[in-house]
């Protein structure tokens, strides 16, 4: 059969992601014997008349559509793109009469309700390379729809199918992505880095996370020559050299991790890479290996310097495990960056002054700094915002909805962005303060390369945009 894929992500901020899950799935489909043309919106200035002909050119059987994310999780300056999605999904149908199958964790998420948005009657929740298989098995045969796992099927305002979704046990039976049907070195250049992945499922326990719902709780590890392998393989066909560790906590557990970077040194080549950690399972020895395979900077999700809002949040951390990691990755040489989310429930205008306190004592290389915590159905956080009553009347999940605790709700967003606007290694991008400066919305670019950031990239600067305030703080 002949299936296109569509990656329908076309945020350039912070930086151009590259569409991995796109990518795993268009692996598994061209591994079991499908044509496979890929269509990535994000690289094309007019997308929609790109997919009519895509559509009108390479007549396929099926057409997938991935979606990465529905919104742009920042407060108060909320970006929304359903209407996006629909739109996308509109010029596929308007060149294209059979089955439109939507996927992709921002789907999974929220899948009932993108359905009915964009008009499509199909999608698949959770993860897609088998479930994407069994579909078009079903399809073919047009038998067995009812048993394709993670299958939903809306249509006329009713959900006729709706399966629950399979994890896929053995990990090591997934395909590299396949990176060659997409433009690597676009992202490499204008994103400054490629997204890798090396294990899927999380079992911790953080009130408004959706990786358990996308991806297990169970953490499923690939093998770490494997890992390295893949990256070797990007470096020699592309010269990608700088990769980003997708993975919801790159050391849990800390051991895959250790082993993970032990396997990229040992390629001994000169690639680089930075990835999420949790302050919690932080070590000397991981640090110190981390940094010899070339982590140059990690992102701590930290979410506050207060341990009351931390157990609130359903952190496994203390505020003197955050003083102490931050140390360690200091003395191993590594850029650091804490992300922030301000508002959340037990806050105080106490607590938000102690977090910002700590802050100007640890120094970090940069700050993230969120306001209100982003409602997502199935989650902690949904429960605890229902059970306060504070969730609008008819709330869809699809109209971004932040809780913010009532005792800081007035006075919140005026004090972070002022501290943001003094703080000039401080990113707070729902108020488009970045680097001590706010921005204009003329500023958001149109295109990968273009604004502001991709100056930046023009002079071969790469790694994360937070990494580029260490770079600047090292040229003065």
């Amino acid at each position: 059969m002949k299936v296109l894929i569509l990656s329908a992500n076309r945020e350039l901020v912070p930086d151009p992601v590259f569409p991995l899950g796109a990518a795993y799935v268009a692996a598994a489909v061209r591994n079991a014997g499908h044509e496979v043309k890929i269509l990535d919106a994000l690289v094309h200035d007019d997308p929609e008349a790109v997919v009519k002909r895509a559509v009108s050119d390479f007549s396929p059987d099926v057409v997938g559509v991935s979606i990465r994310n529905v919104d742009n999780v920042a407060y108060p300056i909320v970006i929304t793109y359903a209407d996006d999605h629909k739109k996308l999904i509109d010029a596929v149908k308007s060149a294209f009469s059979g089955p439109v199958v939507l996927g992709g964790s921002g789907f999974t998420i929220l899948a009932e309700e993108l359905l009915d948005h964009t008009g499509a009657e199909f999608g698949i929740m959770g993860e897609g390379e088998e479930a994407m298989l069994a579909f078009l098995e079903a399809f073919a045969k047009d038998d067995g729809l009812a048993d394709v796992p993670g299958l939903i099927q809306r249509k006329d305002g009713e959900t006729r199918i709706k399966n629950p979704p399979r994890l896929i046990a053995d990990i090591h039976t997934i395909a590299s992505p396949a990176r060659d049907l997409f433009d690597s070195p676009i992202y490499q250049k204008w994103g400054g880095m490629v997204g890798i992945q090396t294990k899927r499922g999380c079992p911790l326990g953080c009130v408004y996370c959706t990786y358990p719902v996308v991806e297990g709780k169970a953490v499923r590890a690939r093998d770490p020559e494997a890992v390295a392998r893949e990256m070797a393989d990007s470096y020699h066909r592309w010269g990608t050299d700088t990769f980003f560790i997708v993975d919801n906590v790159f050391n849990n557990p800390p051991d895959h991790a250790l082993a993970v970077s032990r396997a990229i040194t040992a390629l001994n080549l000169p690639i680089s890479f930075t990835a999420y950690l949790n302050p919690g399972f932080v070590t000397g020895e991981l640090m110190a290996a981390m940094k010899a395979a070339g982590c140059t900077g990690i992102d701590y999700g930290v979410d506050s310097l207060t341990d009351g809002v931390l157990k609130g949040l359903g952190k496994s951390f203390t505020t003197k495990d955050v003083v102490e990691t931050v140390r360690l990755t200091k003395e191993a040489g590594i850029r650091t960056c804490l992300s922030m989310i301000f508002g959340a429930p037990g806050e105080t205008m106490e607590t938000l002054r102690e977090s910002v306190r700590l802050l100007d004592e640890m120094a970090p290389t940069a700050v993230l700094a969120l306001v209100g915590v982003r409602i997502y159905p199935n989650t902690k956080m949904y429960d605890i915002a229902e059970k306060a009553g504070v969730l609008p009347d008819g709330w869809d999940g699809l109209t971004p909805f932040f809780y913010i605790d009532p005792a800081v709700a007035d006075d919140v967003i005026g004090f972070i962005a002022g501290e943001a606007l003094k703080h000039p290694d401080w990113l707070f991008p729902g108020h488009m303060i970045m680097a001590g400066r706010q921005l204009s919305p003329e500023e958001k670019p149109e295109r990968y390369d273009s604004g502001p950031l991709a100056e930046f990239r023009k002079r071969g600067i790469k790694g994360n945009l937070w990494e580029m305030f260490g770079v600047m703080k090292a040229m003065k």
